[in-house]
């Protein structure tokens, strides 16, 4: 099985997280660190040698989900979620087209009982970590 590997450092921030799945859910609870990684993201090259951000695929925060079709043209992306009111996907087939692109989706949210694979992000210091719960 395919796995892609998405890395944030800074020096007062630094998060590994391994995707072993199409769809993976992260949740934790506010304060820990989740719109942190998006924005670092967000800030990309823009942020210089202040942030580094290392992924297998190419990045894509998607802010607003109103249909499928920009997931139908996205190839060897991991496109991230971030805190969606609510995720529904019009096509039933999400992964497959994932899976077709070689693709990977990170839903960040703070519901709680999210379906699929999910991970939990945790803090200690500056280090910030994914558990599988």
């Amino acid at each position: 099985m395919s796995m892609v590997e998405l890395q944030v450092i800074s020096d007062n921030y630094g998060c590994k997280i391994r995707l072993e799945r199409r769809i993976t859910y992260l949740q934790g609870n506010s304060g820990v660190g989740k719109s942190t990684l998006v924005n670092y993201i967000l800030l990309g090259d823009s942020a210089g040698d202040a942030v580094n951000v290392t992924c297998d695929k190419r990045l894509a925060v998607i802010q607003d989900i109103d249909s499928n079709e920009r997931f139908r043209h996205e190839k060897n992306t991991l496109s991230i979620l971030n805190d969606p009111i609510e995720t529904r996907f019009s096509n039933s087939n999400i992964e497959e087209m994932l899976i077709e692109n070689d693709s990977y989706m990170l839903i960040i949210s703070r519901v709680d009982s999210l379906p699929g694979a999910i991970l939990e992000m945790k803090a200690e210091g500056i280090e910030h970590y994914c558990v599988g719960i």
